[in-house]
């Protein structure tokens, strides 16, 4: 907009004193009209286009945006016949005759006309593209009634070739104003630095359509233009953790062609997983996941790597192999998405069930209406299904009736879920894979990929947690991660680790009582382990025969009082273990050192096992290791970055210790506090002391 108003005063200052010196040809009057009205059509398309901040799609105003189309044709025009007018040899000989001083202004204007037509032809196209996307945002993009295509084959080519053109104005009208020197333009100091400012814009424009046009692909491909994409969806329930978020209970299928979304419903996954073509009987995980020993293995424990692009190409394939079908991506969240979109969509109420859902109730009643027996049996009599989906209906009821919510929601509303989509991206409560490598690459240069970092730009960790104790405990363990670190004086980083798991159960689990959760850590490639405690060793202390049996390892009651670790701590004195599966109890293991040390991850070290705590009781899970070089020189000074990365469906509190001492010119420093997202921090070089 600004650049419009100031090519409007250029062309007013610069042409129309030039043309003093022809009216004894009457060229003067045709000329003042013809630069007057140009310059009105554009500052009229200037008033109509003004872009709000707290509401950037008003700019897509269907009728503002057809006038202003009217407007840059008209402008368009005059500048047109302006431009054939100052061209006459004529007029030209005239100027050098009559008015010889404003000679070296005609040039100047001859650009600055260009300039004007460079930008009412761009004008004109962009709002043709701008004019698709207030069709798209105003015709209810979410519907799933219609089945005409929200954006053509046609229109994609329409919008890359406008972007091209795009590029070549630009291009031109930064040629013309070269030719141009604002120190000699009849206007004041405070409009040149107006004009200048402007002028610095362009680059900025050029460098955005370009990127533009890298995204206009992948985004048609999203969209289905041409050809229809299919996207896996799945429900992450973290109360049940696993390493990409949470268990994976329902799932569905999003389809979208020319824009146009399908109906999505969700589905338990048991029907594909044990009632689908039979193929997760009998199936075990891959062999780098072998430590997942749950028999029958299929999409719902497909959840294994904290890298969501790994796990998201396991399930894919799972998925496809049991008989969903190939699909283009994998859409995962959790409920922490769910409960920011209904605080934006309002409370709902669940017909027949007298329920209102809020954010702050969401997970208990989603619990409660798939775990309790109660309930099960009332929500299988209200539903009318009797099957084992039955205990899941409560469920799609609520999803059909968020997703008919958002459907009917203003743009303005859109806009914030969008905003709280983007937000819940970086703290990985929605997780989003595509197999188009241009868009997953978008997603990783933007930091929404949900990956682990490979910590080969800067020091860091990350620790991944899996709940595999068949319950929904998670909800009652808090993670500390408390991490001390030296940097020596070669520059190398010591890190002790202690991963806290404080287990207080203060509501149903629906499950067994000991939470069961293998730990993994990954830090950079050159780490090197140092040692380690707390996990399980597989080495028992004794074996407990099954509930009711008598036969048993002698001198297992012992530990159901107390247990010979420092790592394991029961505030109430009670340390049994309980049940692991059916009727066999836990073994009791002693603690030790990791168990797993080869990376699932390429181009990660990690470390890994299985650790086991009681009810009420708390863990302590110990590593150290070290990181050559991490230290590292930038401008000649000592530089040391670090990132600690967070897991999907986990808030941690974070405790940090860098400990600089040895190291000239960096400050120890020291961080507590929870994170929602992955977490840089970095120690530059302290300024230079004053004499």
């Amino acid at each position: 907009m600004l650049i419009l108003a100031v090519l409007a005063a250029l062309v007013l200052m610069v042409l129309v004193p030039t043309s003093a010196g022809l009216a004894a040809y009457s060229a003067y009057d045709n000329i003042s009209t013809l630069a007057h009205d140009g310059t009105n059509h554009l500052l009229k398309v200037k008033s109509l286009l003004e872009v709000s901040k707290t509401d950037p799609t008003a700019v897509l105003n269907a009728t503002r945006l057809q006038q202003s189309q009217v407007e840059f044709t008209a402008a368009e025009s005059d500048f047109t016949q302006l431009q054939k007018l100052v061209s006459r040899p004529d007029v030209q000989s005239a100027i050098t005759q009559f008015a010889p001083q404003y000679s070296n202004k005609l040039a100047m204007a001859q650009s600055l006309i260009q300039v004007a037509l460079d930008v009412s032809n761009m004008g004109k196209e962009l709002c043709g593209v701008a004019l698709l996307g207030a069709d798209i945002i105003h015709s209810s993009p979410l519907a799933t009634g219609s089945t005409k295509p929200l954006i053509s084959t046609s229109d994609a080519l329409a919008i890359e070739g406008s972007l091209v053109h795009a590029l070549s104005y630009i291009s031109d009208i930064r040629l013309q104003l070269s030719r141009v020197s604002i120190k000699d333009l009849p206007i004041s100091d405070a409009q040149k630095a107006q004009i200048t400012s402007a002028l610095l814009l362009l680059p900025k424009a050029e460098e955005m359509i370009t990127q533009g046009q890298s995204l206009i692909g992948p985004i048609f491909w999203l969209l289905g233009v041409g050809q229809p994409r299919r996207f896996l969806i799945q429900t992450m329930d973290r109360a049940e953790l696993r390493p990409g978020g949470g268990f994976t209970g329902q799932y569905g299928v999003l389809q979208i062609q020319d824009g146009r979304m399908s109906h999505v419903s969700l589905t338990d996954i048991t029907l594909l997983d044990y009632a689908g073509n039979g193929t997760a009987i009998g199936r075990k995980a891959p062999r780098d996941y072998s430590w997942m020993d749950f028999p029958n293995w299929g999409v719902r424990d497909s959840n294994l790597s904290g890298d969501f692009p790994t796990t998201a190409r396991m399930t894919m394939q799972v998925f496809q192999d049991e008989g969903g079908g190939p699909v283009d991506g994998d859409i995962a969240f959790t409920p922490t998405l769910i409960g920011h979109v209904i605080d934006i969509t309002g409370s709902i109420k669940v017909p027949g069930y007298n329920e209102t859902i809020t954010s702050k109730n969401l997970e208990e009643r989603l619990h409660y209406y798939q775990q309790d027996f109660s309930a099960i049996a009332r929500e299988k009599q209200i539903s009318g299904n009797y099957s084992h989906s039955g205990r899941k209906a409560f469920t799609s009821t609520l999803g059909q009736l968020l997703l008919d919510r958002v459907r009917h929601l203003p743009v303005s509303k859109l806009v914030e879920v969008v905003k709280v989509a983007i937000r819940d991206l970086q703290s990985r409560d929605l997780e989003m894979y595509f197999t188009h490598p241009t868009v997953e690459a978008w997603l990783a240069e933007h930091g929404y990929s949900a990956s682990i970092d490979s910590f080969s730009k800067q020091d860091g960790f990350m620790v991944v947690q899996g709940n595999f104790s068949i319950s929904k405990a998670s909800q009652y363990v808090h993670t500390t991660e408390h991490d001390d670190v030296g940097l020596d004086a070669q520059g190398n980083a010591i890190h002790n680790l202690t991963i806290t798991l404080d287990y207080q159960q203060k509501g149903p689990v629906y499950g067994y009582d000991t939470y069961a959760d293998y730990i993994r850590v990954y830090a950079p490639r050159s780490a090197t382990l140092i040692g380690g405690d707390g996990f399980d060793s597989r080495q028992p202390l004794c074996s407990p025969g099954p509930i009711g049996s008598k036969s048993s390892t002698s001198g297992c009651g012992q530990y159901n009082s107390y247990f010979p670790s420092n790592a394991r701590y029961c505030p109430d004195g009670n340390y049994s273990l309980g049940i692991e599966w059916g009727t066999v109890p836990w073994k009791i293991d002693s603690l030790g050192p990791p168990t797993e040390l080869t990376s699932d991850l390429p181009g990660r070290a990690m470390w890994g096992g299985l650790t086991l705590t009681p009810k009420n009781c708390i863990s302590y899970i110990t590593l150290s290791w070290s990181v050559p070089h991490a230290v590292q020189k930038v401008n000649g000074l000592p530089s040391y970055a670090m990132l600690i990365q967070k897991q999907s469906g986990l808030t941690p509190t974070i405790e940090l210790t860098i400990d600089a001492s040895a190291i000239k010119g960096l400050k120890s420093f020291k961080f507590t506090g929870d994170i929602t997202a992955d977490k840089s921090f970095s120690l530059v070089p302290l300024p230079p002391k004053k004499k």
